[in-house]
Formats: C-alpha cells, structure tokens, sequence
C-alpha cells in the first residue's frame, strides 16, 4: 500500500520531465526549422531519432522496470565501489605525505644539528690555531732573545779571548 503512493508521485514526475524535455525539444526544433533548410532536414532527421530512441526508453522501462532498477543499482553499486577505492588511495596517499612531512622536519633538524656541531668544531679549530699561533710567536721571541743574550754572551767571550791574549 505505501509503495503504490510513491509510485504515483515517481511517475508523475517523470511524465513531468518528459512532457519538459519534449516541449523543449519542439520549442527548439521550430526555431531551427525557421532558420535555415538545412537544418531543418537535419532537426527532422533528429526528432524522428529522438522520437525513435525515447518510444523504445518508455516501452523499455513499461515493459520491465524491475530490469532497470536492478541496472541502476548495479551501476550506483559499481560507482559506490569506485568511488570507495578512491577515497582509500587518496587516504593512503595523504598518510604518505604526512610521513615525507615528518620525515622532511627530521631530516632538517638532524641537517641543523650538524652544522651547529660543525660550527662548535670550527670554533674550537679556530681557537687551537690562534693559541698554536701566539705559542709560536712566544717561541720566536724567545729564540731571538735567547739568540741575542748568546751573542753578548760570545762577544764578552771574545773580549775576554782578546784580553787574554794580550796577557799572554
């Protein structure tokens, strides 16, 4: 009982539609008809093949609903698995993208960690060649001085030698 309702309103507006579609089509097919007669053979060509296609449609669905249904909801079914397989690829290929994101975070902070240590080990190359450096210049200082307490030290030899010789 509540299935004949619904099919009543269903009906009534797929006679709607129809009458719609069909309207139309006449209210088109006279403007072209009016316009050039090559277009009207064509349009005449047309309407007999739309009439042709939409009559078999009506007497189709008349003579077999239940075929029908069952092809539009094998076909919704079909979608419905398509669109499910979509949805899950599209899911896995967001996971993976949230993983090259993280992965990308990691690989940049490891990248920084490194340069902050290499800059610690510059530093502290930089400090052990400035103290090399000053070591070696303190050596230097000392050898020359060393250098020139040896020479006085040979010339007062030498005047010593000079004097000696002398007294001898």
């Amino acid at each position: 009982m509540n299935k004949q309702p619904v099919m009543n309103k269903q009906t009534g507006k797929n006679k709607k539609i129809m009458r719609g579609v069909l309207i139309g089509g006449v209210a088109g097919i006279t403007t072209i008809m009016l316009l050039s007669p090559k277009a009207r053979t064509k349009a005449k060509k047309g309407v007999s093949t739309l009439k042709a296609q939409s009559s078999q449609l009506i007497h189709e669905v008349k003579e077999n609903p239940s075929e029908l249904m069952d092809q539009v909801k094998q076909t919704v079914s079909k979608t419905s698995e398509v669109l499910q397989d979509v949805s899950e690829d599209l899911q896995r290929v967001f996971n993976k993208l949230n993983e090259v994101k993280e992965n990308s975070k990691d690989v940049v902070d490891t990248a920084k960690d490194a340069g902050e240590g290499l800059k610690e080990i510059g530093s502290k190359i930089k400090e052990s060649g400035e103290d090399i450096k000053e070591d070696f210049q303190e050596s230097e200082v000392n050898l020359t001085e060393d250098s020139t307490e040896s020479k006085t030290v040979e010339g007062e030899l030498q005047k010593n030698r000079s004097t000696n010789d002398t007294y001898l």
